[in-house]
């Protein structure tokens, strides 16, 4: 599996995290708005109470079929909704 550049670097250096600049404009859609990137190694907890890794979170989203198997969460919005990369076009849901 492998991720946009953008996404590696992000991990290299922050291991997930809030963004300092979590709202995002979308022409299609209203804005969207990262909570915190799920962390990829073992974290201290979270600042919403998760401390739910990138592959527990995609493992647990296969098993109970509410991911479908191309895209691996990366992170939540506020509402606990998955941000997702598709593994093989590298789009982002």
């Amino acid at each position: 599996m492998s991720f946009p550049e953008e996404v590696v670097e992000h991990y290299v250096k922050w291991n997930g995290g809030r963004p300092q600049r979590p709202l995002f404009r979308n022409v299609d859609f209203d804005e969207i708005e990262v909570s915190e990137f799920l962390p990829r190694m073992v974290a201290p907890r979270s600042p919403n109470g998760s401390n739910l890794l990138m592959e527990e979170a995609a493992t647990d989203g296969w098993r109970n079929n509410r991911l479908p198997r191309n895209p691996v969460p990366f992170a939540i919005d506020w509402g606990d909704n998955y941000f997702c990369v598709d593994v093989d076009t590298r789009k982002i849901y």
